[in-house]
């Protein structure tokens, strides 16, 4: 899941902020990138992805 997300242009940046900047960046991802995370589970579990980094 990590692995899939760090592929995705402006994770580090989103990541490394605020967890509201991170789930903004999150939410405004395109559907043919944000489909395939979705089925993984990510869009479910992105606070822990964001503590994770922090």
């Amino acid at each position: 899941m990590i692995k899939a997300l760090k592929k995705v242009k402006g994770f580090a940046k989103a990541v490394a902020g605020k967890y509201s900047d991170f789930k903004k960046w999150y939410n405004g991802l395109p559907w043919y990138v944000k489909g395939p995370l979705a089925a993984m589970g990510v869009g479910s579990d992105l606070y822990s992805i964001w503590q994770m980094f922090h």
